[in-house]
């Protein structure tokens, strides 16, 4: 499964490098509509998304475990759990329910359980999505002695919940070295064929979007025009 997440965003890919989110709901906005998310998810995967990612934080964006499972068992993409993964026992039952890969954010997590984390995402075949949002989280995440493949970027700053996209462009250019070795996503805060491009000027054409794709008259033809873009 983790295999499989690593594929769908590799550079051997043709035209083919974004990770697509699919939210419920948006912490600065709330509810943003109702949704059949497996039905939001097959819309997406016909749209040419490469993977999805579906929320099953209940509290803050009102996502659920559920919603995981069944999205998992209905479409042929990969599947990334999004959450506040804080212990454990979460990474085994993110398997179990089905997905493919777990977000696993720099700043929420101390060094060694952030390390030890990856560890045993990875070894169970559950490749994981490290992210930051910050130059302190990405210089945490270098110095880890067990190393992520796909490491995020992510323009919202969770203390603050600000969204810059410069964020991401700035970390992206000081830490280039070692984020060249990466498989890179950008996330948060896309809303245009044009934020698409000028991040992928940078060299980033890897793309985790979820609140505009819902607010979307029509995600799917989004997504092809997003896609066409780089």
């Amino acid at each position: 499964m983790g295999e499989k997440f690593l594929k769908a965003l590799s550079p051997d890919k043709k035209n083919s490098h974004n990770s697509r989110g699919k939210k419920k709901l948006h912490p600065l906005t709330g509810k943003i509509k109702e949704t059949d998310v497996v039905e939001q998810a097959k819309i997406y995967q016909n749209g040419g998304a490469d993977a999805i990612s579906v929320l099953t934080e209940e509290i803050y964006f009102g996502g659920s475990k559920d919603d995981l499972y069944k999205v998992a068992k209905s479409i042929n993409l990969p599947v990334l759990r999004k959450d506040f993964i804080i212990f454990e026992d979460e990474i085994y039952e993110t398997k179990r329910l089905g997905a493919s890969s777990i977000l696993l954010i720099s700043e929420a997590l101390e060094n060694d359980h952030l390390g030890e984390f990856i560890k045993i995402a990875q070894s169970i075949n559950l490749e994981p999505l490290v992210e930051s949002f910050s130059e302190e989280g990405m210089e945490k995440i270098i110095k880890l002695k067990n190393q992520p493949k796909i490491v995020g970027i992510n323009s919202r700053n969770l203390h603050s919940l600000e969204v810059d996209l410069n964020r991401i462009k700035e970390i992206y250019k000081k830490f280039k070295k070692f984020l060249e070795t990466k498989l890179v996503v950008a996330e948060s805060g896309i809303k245009t064929k044009e934020d698409i491009l000028s991040i992928a000027k940078e060299g980033i054409t890897r793309f985790l979007i979820g609140e505009t794709l819902m607010k979307s008259t029509n995600p799917e033809v989004t997504i092809k025009e997003f896609k066409s873009a780089i």
